[in-house]
This record gives C-alpha cells, sequence and structure tokens, in this order.
C-alpha cells in the first residue's frame, strides 16, 4: 500500500485571465528517451516560453506522461520529435541544438490569430485531490464542432530535466457555441506525493475533435498567497500507531509559526514544523493545522484523517509500537511496514495471523523478545510469513518464534536481518526455503537459533541462500526435509560463514541431494557437526570445512568422523521426526569436546566457578567445543513461548512415546530428586491454551508414567497438530513437543 499524501488549503487562485480576441500559443511537444533530437525540440520549446508572453508549453515524454499515447494517437504521430501549436501546426523534427528558429514564426502566427473563447481557471486542493476549475465566455460565435476542454498538469521544474512535464490529462465535452454563453468546467486529479506544488500548473484549453483539431483557447495558473496544507506518512493502522505530519504549506519558507491539533479536541498538540504523534487508542481522527507568517493566519483540517485499529482488527500500514498489554494481535489481512517506517514490537506480544496473510516490511522491524517473554509469530492454519523487500536499516528478531508459515517464515530480498534466539517450526516452502529465504544482495546474520521440522518441496527444508552473505553461529539445524538439501542450499555465488552449529537428521528427498547444497558459491565452515546420512554436496562452488565432525570427513584442518554422542539425538531424519534442543547436548565423554578451533578467540565461555573450565552446556577445558553448545555464543537453550517456555531442566526429564502419536502417546516424568513436591503434568496447544490436566498432585515419586489420548478436558478430540506437554515442579520445569498425527 503506497503512503497517502493528504493536503489542503481554503483559497483558489488566478494566475491570468486572457482577453477576448487573443490567442494563447499552447505547444505541446513529443520526445521520448533514445531520440537524439528530441532534446533539441524540448530546448525550443523552453526558449519561446522563456522569451516571450502567453505561452503555455506542454512535453508529452514516453514513460513519463500517462497521456503520451493517448495523445500522440490523437494526432496520428509516426516519431518524435513532433510539436503541435494549438493542435493545427505542426513542426517535425529536430535540428542542431535547438527548434527555437523553427517554432519562433510558428508563435507569430498563432499570437496573431483572434479567439471566440475567454478562458480562466482556478485551482483547489482538497481531499487528497488537486481540483482544477475553468470559466468559459464565448465572446463570439464557435463554429467548430464535437469540441473538448482538456485539463492538464504540468511540471514547470527548474532542475531535474523534462521541463513542462505533462503529469496528469482529462478531457471532457464542450457543447457551447453561441456568442455569450458561458459555463464552469471542473476537473480533478489524484495528489502524487512526488509533485512539488511550487513547480505545479494547471493547464486547460478548448479543442476540436473534428477537422484540423485547432485549439480555440488555452489558460493557465499557478499557486500563490498563505495556504496550510500538510502529509502523514501513515493513515491508518493497528495501535499504538506513530504518524510522521510534514508542513508542506505554501509558500515554502514563509511560514512563520505552526499549531497541531492531532485528535480534534481544540487542545494544540505541537508546535513543530515536522511534528510526530503516536495514537494509543483506536479510531478515527480528524487533524487540522494552523499556519502564520506572521501577518496573516490560514487553517487546513482534513476529517477523519487518522484511522487506528484495534489488535483484533490488524491491517493496512504498522508503524510505532506494538506490545503485549494491548492483547493479541489478529493480523485479519495483509499488512506493511512502508519504507521509512519503524515498528518496535515488545516482550511477550503474540502476533497470529489469518490464513493466507502476511506482513511486508519496506521499512524496520525491530522484535526483540526477552527468554522469559518472546515473541510469537504464527497461525492456527497457513499463514504467508515476513517479507523484507529492500530493507537496508537493520532489522532484528530475537526470542521469537515462527510457525505454520507456508511459502518461508521470513522471506529477505535485498535485506539486512539480524536474527537471535529464535525458534522455527513447522514451516513449508515450495519455491523457496521452509524457514527463511534469503536472496539478493541481503546481508543476514543467524545465530543461536533453532530450526526443526520445517520443510521444502523444491528448495532447502530449512534455509534457503542465493546471492546474499549470511553468517550462520551456534544453531540448532535439525530435522528438516528439502528437495536436493535438509538443510541449507546456497547457490548464486553466495556466501556462507558457518561457525558452531549442529546439523542433524536433515533430508534431501533427491538421492544425489545433501543437508548442505553448494552451487556455485563459498561455504566456509568450523566448529560444526553433521549428524545424519549426509553432509555437503559442493557443486562447481568453493567450500572448505575445519575443526568439524563430518559424516565424510575430509584432511582439512582438525575434521573428524566420530559419533559425536548427542544426549539424546532424533530417532530418525527428515521433518516428520519430533526433536528439542536438548536432544543435541553432548556428553561429557563425546569426541567433540575440546575438539573445534584453539584459538583463543572461539574458546567456549568460562565457567566462573571453575576458572579454566567450561560453562555448562559447554564441557571440559576453554577449547572450542563442536557443535551448538561450543563457543562464545553458545546456544542458549530456550525453545518455546507463553506459558511453555522451556527452562534448561536440572532435575526434569520427559520422554514420549510414539512420537508422532495416534490414538494415544505414553508420557514418562522422570525427577532426579526424590523429595515431595507440587508437581503438574499439563497439555498445552501452540497458542499456549491449556487443553488438559494430566498430574496435578504432591508427590515423592521419581518417575511418574502417564499417557494422553489426544483428548482435552471437555472431552472433545483434538486435531492433528503439535502439542506440548509442560512439566511443572516447584524448582524446575521442562516441555516435550509431541505431534498428533490422523
Amino acid at each position: 500500500m503506497k503512503k497517502a499524501l493528504l493536503l489542503i488549503f481554503s483559497s483558489m487562485l488566478f494566475i491570468w485571465t486572457l482577453s477576448a480576441t487573443a490567442t494563447n500559443f499552447v505547444g505541446e511537444v513529443f520526445a521520448r528517451a533514445g531520440c537524439g533530437y528530441c532534446p533539441s525540440a524540448q530546448l525550443g520549446l523552453e526558449q519561446i516560453y522563456d522569451g516571450h508572453p502567453n505561452v503555455i508549453p506542454i512535453l508529452w515524454y514516453g514513460g513519463s506522461s500517462p497521456a503520451y499515447s493517448s495523445r500522440g494517437s490523437f494526432y496520428g504521430l509516426d516519431g518524435v520529435p513532433d510539436a503541435r501549436f494549438n493542435g493545427n501546426i505542426n513542426v517535425v523534427g529536430g535540428a542542431g541544438s535547438t527548434m527555437y528558429s523553427y517554432y519562433l514564426p510558428k508563435y507569430n502566427e498563432i499570437i496573431a490569430r483572434n479567439s471566440p473563447l475567454e478562458m480562466s481557471n482556478t485551482l483547489n486542493i482538497g481531499n487528497n485531490q488537486l481540483i482544477v476549475n475553468t470559466n468559459v465566455v464565448l465572446t463570439g460565435d464557435v463554429t467548430q464542432t464535437n469540441n473538448k476542454l482538456v485539463t492538464v498538469l504540468t511540471r514547470h521544474n527548474t532542475t531535474g530535466g523534462n521541463r513542462f512535464l505533462g503529469l496528469e490529462y482529462h478531457e471532457q465535452p464542450f457543447n457551447l457555441t453561441t456568442e455569450g454563453q458561458t459555463q464552469d468546467y471542473t476537473a480533478s486529479f489524484t495528489f502524487n506525493q512526488s509533485w512539488n506544488l511550487q513547480e505545479l500548473k494547471a493547464v486547460s484549453f478548448v479543442q476540436s475533435w473534428s477537422g484540423d483539431k485547432i485549439i480555440l483557447q488555452g489558460t493557465q495558473t499557478a499557486f500563490s498567497g498563505l495556504l496550510a496544507f500538510f502529509t502523514a506518512d501513515i493513515t491508518s493502522g493497528v495501535r499504538d500507531l506513530t504518524v510522521n505530519f510534514k508542513d508542506i504549506s505554501f509558500p515554502e519558507g514563509g511560514v512563520l509559526e505552526w499549531q497541531w491539533d492531532f485528535d480534534n479536541d481544540g487542545v494544540i498538540d505541537s508546535y513543530e514544523q515536522y511534528p510526530t504523534f503516536t495514537y494509543t487508542e483506536p479510531g478515527t481522527y480528524t487533524v487540522s493545522l494552523t499556519v502564520s507568517d506572521g501577518t496573516d493566519n490560514n487553517t487546513s483540517e482534513i476529517t477523519d484523517l487518522i484511522t487506528v485499529y484495534d489488535t483484533d482488527n490488524a491491517q493496512g500500514l504498522a508503524q510505532g509500537v506494538w506490545h503485549p498489554d494491548n492483547g493479541t494481535y489478529y493480523i485479519v489481512d495483509d499488512i506493511t511496514v512502508p519504507a521509512d517506517a519503524y515498528l518496535e514490537i515488545l516482550p511477550g506480544t503474540q502476533i497470529v495471523f489469518n490464513e493466507n496473510t502476511k506482513m511486508f516490511v519496506n521499512g524496520t522491524i525491530v522484535a526483540n523478545g526477552t527468554e522469559e517473554n518472546p515473541i510469537r509469530f504464527f497461525s492456527e492454519s497457513n499463514w504467508k510469513g515476513i517479507v523484507f523487500e529492500y530493507s537496508e536499516n537493520d532489522n532484528e528478531f530475537a526470542y521469537c518464534e515462527f510457525m505454520n508459515a507456508d511459502g518461508s517464515a521470513l522471506k529477505i530480498t535485498n535485506s539486512n536481518v539480524k536474527i537471535n534466539s529464535c525458534n522455527f517450526t513447522n514451516n513449508t516452502g515450495a519455491a523457496t526455503a521452509g524457514a527463511v529465504d534469503i536472496s539478493g544482495t541481503s546481508i543476514v546474520e543467524i545465530k543461536n537459533s533453532f530450526f526443526a521440522n520445517n520443510k521444502s518441496s523444491n528448495n532447502a527444508g530449512a534455509i534457503g541462500i542465493a546471492s546474499s552473505t549470511v553468517d550462520l553461529k551456534n544453531n540448532i539445524i535439525a530435522n528438516n526435509t528439502g528437495q536436493n538439501a535438509g538443510a541449507l542450499i546456497v547457490k548464486n555465488s553466495a556466501t556462507l560463514n558457518a561457525i558452531n552449529n549442529t546439523i542433524a537428521n536433515n533430508v534431501s528427498v533427491a538421492s544425489s541431494g545433501a543437508q548442505i547444497l553448494n552451487i556455485g558459491s563459498t561455504v566456509n565452515i568450523m566448529n560444526t557437526i553433521f549428524y545424519g546420512a549426509s553432509d555437503i554436496l559442493n557443486l562447481n562452488g568453493f567450500f572448505e570445512t575445519t575443526y568439524s565432525n563430518m559424516v565424510n570427513a575430509d584432511s582439512n584442518t582438525g575434521n573428524i568422523n566420530q559419533d559425536p554422542m548427542f544426549a539424546n539425538p532424533s530417532a530418525s531424519s527428515g521433518y516428520e521426526t519430533a526433536t528439542q534442543f536438548s536432544d543435541w547436548l553432548l556428553q561429557a565423554s563425546s569426541p567433540c569436546i575440546d575438539a573445534g578451533n584453539p584459538d583463543a578467540q572461539y574458546n567456549d565461555k568460562e565457567d566462573p566457578a571453575s576458572p579454566g573450565n567450561a560453562l555448562y552446556p559447554s564441557f571440559g577445558t576453554l577449547r572450542n567445543d563442536m557443535g551448538a553448545f561450543g563457543g562464545q555464543g553458545q546456544f542458549n537453550g530456550w525453545v518455546d513461548s507463553n506459558e511453555y517456555i522451556i527452562i534448561k531442566p536440572k532435575n526434569l526429564s520427559i520422554s514420549a512415546y510414539p512420537n508422532p502419536f495416534n490414538p494415544s502417546v505414553n508420557i514418562e516424568l522422570n525427577r532426579s530428586k526424590n523429595n515431595a513436591e507440587n508437581v503438574h503434568v499439563d497439555i498445552y496447544n501452540v497458542r499456549g491454551q491449556k487443553i488438559n490436566n494430566l498430574f496435578n498432585q504432591y508427590t515423592n515419586e521419581k518417575t511418574i508414567r502417564l499417557s494422553w489420548n489426544g483428548i482435552d478436558k471437555n472431552g472433545k478430540a483434538m486435531p492433528s497438530g503439535i502439542y506440548f506437554i509442560k512439566a511443572v515442579t516447584e524448582s524446575d520445569a521442562t516441555t516435550k513437543k509431541i505431534i498428533l498425527l490422523k
């Protein structure tokens, strides 16, 4: 959706009124790019205008003037440049540097004509419309037939080329024929924010559509006086909506004071020229601006300019702050963060998308949750993800969850995005990757994030990278399925730098594929664990792996090929097998411990209670551990949001089998302590809603065995999907993801 530009002023203005007998010179020049002689024709028209009175110039320029083709067809143009003077005089072609000497005799001929019309026009602006009113008085009889009144908006710019450019065109019947008749005509045009009112002129002329197509008379007008008008970069959006207002009152530089009322309560809200206001309550707001030049005042008021939607009806444009105190944000239709806009999403906010809706980001989005209060983007069915297009600012996501997107959860094109401690689960793609698709000249950093159970039918299961630069650090990419690459595709001269990642049990549907597919790109991998049937397939690209545990280890520095000894690796490969971060912790005796790059810059975090030794979940000395839990940026262990945040469990573990299940799942909760305490075991859906309680007792049992048959607390059978078992004691908590497949 384009930004709305809304302007208003209270006066209508004359530039000139023609005499009854004088005919003004209406010069139309047709030109286009790539035309060698067109500049000489354009310069000729400029010189006629600058050196002589009563000249009304119009440049019809191919690709820039909407009426270039229709007006050219009307005259039967064969090529450019072509000049038409008052309709019935034609000069074709160009010569030398200017056509002035060819045009001057035509000017003198036309100025000597008498006209049966007297014309004047005025210009008004309201409700985002430029309104041209033209008055015509017949001072003689009109003998021509099939006449029309034409109105054109032109740009009289002094820089940038294409002076007198025809911007908009309107025609309407003209039926006056007898001396003494008079009539007013109106034409309106939607205002374009790229226009500069200081340069605009409105042209009106009466022309015959029969015979020699003569223009009987013409006039034009422009602005003067003190006029208050303004723009609003956003006119509708969800609360809390921040709107940037811009004064563009006339004349430029002539206003000394500004008074703004943003909510029509009679109270002045700002005295600034370019104020910002945040609307925190849903509703419709009238905005007014009063300007003063020290002598006179002028006021603009736009009724119902700003519409603010509540969070249950989020759509249109987004700018400002979204926070959880406003409730869940329900995206009912596509929503856009426009260019130059900034949207901040606060910790704990939930964003639920209607089916097939998406968010476009052309401006900047910063969604930084916390481990205790993550931000969630999801849908009860399938949403279409967040789409970045030419957003070169620092977009950020931290502690966010992306679930159930169809067509990539994040689709990043020619944009810069930082992703930290985020979870991508159960997202799908076709031509794009399942979770994150990166293309163009994007620069993306992904760290401490969890990618699981994503799939794509014709791309990588988790991440697709084309022509971009991506840094991948301390991520777990497990149990994803793609066509030629289970985890990542890197292609089209892209660059991937991957350090301390765990890439495990990702499946390529094509037998010739791998977990990572490199096509004509540069891939650098260090301190990474591959686990499963394959690692990297290189096709005409460059790749280097060092200090990594490879399925097919090469002879590069520090590489090994051993069982990494994960704590609880997923039982099989592919997106249908459930997994969680704790499955990929290393056991204390793993050969990947202290096996990463020995350079101190890659060291594990130091345990302050045991100097010289690594901080859990790293093990051993300070030397880098391979995999996501090694190095300074070790994976931090959170997995889900809302009421089922995974806290790093010290004394609890859950196992569930079979998983996926139908019709029931067996659950075993193991406590390492035998002290008596309150224990709760509940089932949650993906929205964080409690479905059923399975256990709520004060007990000292170390092992608690339960089962769930897919029924909620009211006895209703639950549909297929992802659910979470959450176990909470007085001192600990943990969750387990389970999948019900019917």
